[in-house]
C-alpha cells in the first residue's frame, strides 16, 4: 500500500524519531543537565564569551560534538554563583594544600585528584591561581567551569612541576543538602 499524502509520511517520521529517542533513553539512561537533546532544542550558545574563545583549542577534551564544552559560554545567575561558592572555596583549599596525606580532608569528592602531598612529593610550597567561569544549577544537579594555574616549588623556589591556565569542568550534585563535585574533566 502506498502512502499518498505528505502528512502521513511526516507522521511516520515523527513516530520513528520518537521511538528511536525513547530506545536511546532506555539504553543509555535519561539525559542529565546539558545533553544533546537539550542543545538540539536550544541550540548552541549564540554568544561565545572570552572563555569559549580562549579555551577552544581544548574543546575536544570535554566530549564529542563540543556540547559539554559549549556550556562554558553560559552566563550564570548571581544565585548560581552563590550556590557553588563553597565548591570554589574547597577547590582553592585542595590546590593550596601542602600537608601530609594522613591529614588531608577526605570529603572533597573528585577534587581529591588535585592533592599533592608533601610526604609523597619533592616540593615545599605551592603557588596557584583560580578563576570561576560559570555554573549551571538544575534541581540537584549541575556543572561548574573554572580555570586554574598551579606551580609546585622546591626548597629553592624552583618549579618542580605545574600546570597553567587549565580549563576544568566539574559535574556537581547535591547530596545531603551539600554540593559535591562528582566528576571532573580537563585537557590531558
Amino acid at each position: 500500500m502506498k502512502i499518498n499524502t505528505k502528512f502521513s509520511l511526516k507522521s511516520y517520521y515523527l513516530i520513528l524519531l520518537i521511538l528511536v529517542t525513547v530506545i536511546l533513553f532506555f539504553v543509555h539512561g535519561f539525559p542529565k543537565t546539558e545533553t544533546l537533546i537539550s542543545f538540539a532544542l536550544k541550540g548552541f550558545p549564540q554568544t561565545k564569551n572570552e572563555y569559549y574563545k580562549e579555551y577552544k583549542y581544548s574543546s575536544d577534551s570535554f566530549g564529542p560534538a563540543k556540547i559539554k564544552y559549549s556550556t562554558i559560554a553560559y552566563e550564570c545567575t548571581d544565585e548560581e554563583k552563590l550556590e557553588v561558592k563553597p565548591l570554589m572555596e574547597m577547590f582553592i583549599k585542595v590546590l593550596g594544600y601542602t600537608g601530609k596525606r594522613a591529614d588531608a580532608d577526605k570529603n572533597v569528592g573528585a577534587l581529591e585528584r588535585f592533592y599533592y602531598f608533601s610526604d609523597e612529593n619533592d616540593y615545599t610550597s605551592v603557588k596557584y591561581h583560580t578563576e570561576f567561569i560559570t555554573a549551571k544549577i538544575s534541581g540537584r544537579n549541575g556543572y561548574m567551569w573554572v580555570f586554574y594555574s598551579i606551580e609546585h616549588l622546591d626548597e629553592n623556589g624552583k618549579v618542580c612541576h605545574g600546570s597553567w591556565k587549565i580549563p576544568c569542568y566539574f559535574e556537581i550534585k547535591k547530596l545531603n543538602d551539600e554540593w559535591i563535585i562528582i566528576k571532573l574533566l580537563e585537557p590531558a
